[in-house]
Formats: C-alpha cells, structure tokens, sequence
C-alpha cells in the first residue's frame, strides 16, 4: 500500500528557496560555543558491562538453535519456504515452527549489518546479520513507555520486527513506515501470517509523505542518521509524536555541538550507497530546544558501546510552547511544523 505525496514537489520547492534566500542574506549558523545546558538532559544507563555481556551470550545461543534437528526439520514446512519468497533482513519468529526469517544460512548472513546490530564489536559481521536486530531489542525493550492503547509509528520499520514487539506489547494500532518495497512486502505478509489486524505498513517517504497521521508514541532507530537532512528528519518525526518520540542511534559523546558526516560508497559500482550523520548530545539538545523541547523534557540512556545513545523524548507540552513562543524571522522553522498536522 502506498501513501500519496499531494503537494510535497511543491513543499520541497518552498523550503529549498528559503534556504537560498537565507544564504544570499549571509546568515551564519556555525558556532562552537554550547547551545544548551546538556547536563539539564536526565542521564540513565541502559545496562551495565555484566548483563551486555550476558545478553551477547544469549543471543549466540539463540544462533546455535537453528542448526538443531527440528529447527532444521521446521524450515522444511511450507510456511517457511513460503517467507523464503521474500527478503528478510529482520529475525523474526515464523509463526508455528521455531525457525527464524533468518534462521536458513543458504539465504542471509552476506551483509554488514551495522554498528549497533553487531553491538559494537561485541558480534561478529556474519552473526549481528542473522540476529538483527535483536541486539538493539535487547536494550531497547527495557527503556519502553507503556504502549497499552496507544498509537505507534515505527519510521524505518523495514521488515517490521520492532512494529510486531510494540503490538505484542499492548499497542492499540501499530503503522510501519518505509520507502523499500521489498521490506514493506515482507512485513505484511509477516502481518497477515501472524494475524495481526492492528499493524499496518506504508512504503512511503515519512519526511514528505504529508497524509501521515500523529501518533501518541514514534520511533526510529539509526534513521535520521541516514536521511540527507537529518535535523528535518527529527522535526518531522517531532511533528508526528503526540505524547513520546525515541530515537535510537549513534552519538558524539564530546563536544558540546558537533556532527560527523560519511558518505559510503558502493565499491563495485564507484558510486555513493548512503550517508551518515552522527550528532553530539549538544547538537541534538540545542535543535530540541529550538524546535519547543527543552532538555529536561529527554531523557537519554548511555550505552556501553562507546557513541551510542537512546533518546526519549517528551513531546506532550509541544503544541502549547508553540503557541506560547514565536521567535521573529522563524519562518524556515515555521514551515517545518506546518508539514505535519500535528502542529497548531
């Protein structure tokens, strides 16, 4: 299912004018001062050397399962060599046998899976391939707010494991974003074999994709970090959260406002494959700020890998300091919170 796109040509255009208009005017936005106090932000751990050394065990032992006799008897059922029919780049259970999507070694664990799904360098390339992304569900799982009766929105949600968790967890209605074909196509097959009513999957741009509905809680993990303008990605991820947002991802833990930008290319082809950007604590807390967040309303979580970082975010006081602050000259802003209904 696709969402539609009414009007964002349009909108790109507007914003993008606004950015040369700005430059031409010769405003400067570069500083290496602090922009916002980071020590007013609540500073918890998500868990200590001993249980992520427990919890990397666990998840090995979960690896040494698929080569047993009746996960290997299981992928021989028919459910299972149907889900081979897609591109699984999730673990998730297959309903009724005890194999994984990724359980067949014929089919997966050929890629780099990324920094937080081999938890650091705690896992192997090959293992945080077949176990994403249980390594970040092992963290993650902890730190959630009650999903009972809520809206969630996964932005990101490729196959959609993290969407099935949140329903399993209570949520009322569960929708998963992504602009892949291949992974939206594998999760709602996963949906309709699990039989979930209450999860939904939009192959849609979510910055763009005007028709998206708030939600009560949103959530992406290293999604921003890949979008070409990765603050407009939390504006509007801001935007579409009506009581929570938690981001997932890497961090800068020096400096007070800081990126580092990477592009990584494809090394067959020469040509670019994707971008990085990684922001300070700072960085991130001072455009908070500006965008109506003040620090102590995120609360971040430390990780024991080095430069990573759990952000969740109250946005529940959003729409009435929009309404109480309007700063002169913040049309650029302004325009930013117009692209979701949620801003007043």
């Amino acid at each position: 299912m696709r969402a539609g796109f009414s009007g964002s040509n349009r909108s790109v255009g507007l914003m993008w004018n606004r950015i040369l208009e700005f430059a031409q005017r010769g405003y400067h936005a570069v500083s290496a001062k602090p922009v916002v106090d980071v020590s007013r932000s609540p500073m918890r751990q998500l868990m200590d050397r001993s249980e992520f050394d427990r919890r990397i065990a666990s998840l090995r032992d979960s690896l040494r399962a698929d080569e047993s006799p009746d996960v290997l008897r299981d992928l021989e059922s028919p459910i299972a060599v149907e889900a081979r029919r897609h591109a699984w780049y999730q673990r998730i259970k297959i309903p009724n046998t005890r194999a994984y999507t990724t359980s067949d070694r014929t089919y997966h664990g050929g890629d780099d899976p990324g920094w937080l799904n081999r938890a650091g360098n705690a896992l192997s390339p090959i293992e945080g391939s077949l176990l994403r992304p249980l390594p970040k569900w092992q963290y993650l799982q902890n730190i959630l707010p009650d999903l009972s009766g809520k809206s969630v929105m996964e932005i990101g949600s490729n196959n959609g494991f993290f969407c099935f968790e949140f329903a399993e967890r209570g949520a009322r209605t569960v929708t998963g974003v992504d602009m892949m074909v291949g992974y939206i196509e594998a999760a709602q097959w996963m949906a309709s074999v699990r039989g979930d009513k209450n999860v939904g999957f939009l192959c849609t741009n979510a910055l763009l994709d005007l028709t998206l509905e708030p939600h009560h809680v949103v959530f992406m993990s290293e999604t921003y970090t890949h979008c070409i303008d990765p603050l407009f990605a939390i504006l509007r991820a801001l935007n579409l959260a009506q009581e929570t947002l938690i981001i997932d991802g890497p961090a800068l833990t020096y400096g007070p406002t800081q990126l580092n930008f990477d592009i990584f290319r494809d090394h067959e082809a020469g040509r670019p494959a994707y971008v990085t950007w990684t922001l300070s604590d700072g960085l991130l807390l001072g455009f908070l700020s500006i965008c109506g967040v003040e620090p102590e309303r995120v609360t971040r979580f430390a990780s024991p890998m080095r430069n990573h970082r759990v952000y969740v975010i109250d946005t529940t006081e959003l729409p009435i300091w929009r309404r109480r602050n309007s700063y002169p000259g913040s049309d650029f802003l302004d325009f930013g919170w117009k692209m979701a209904r949620h801003a007043p």
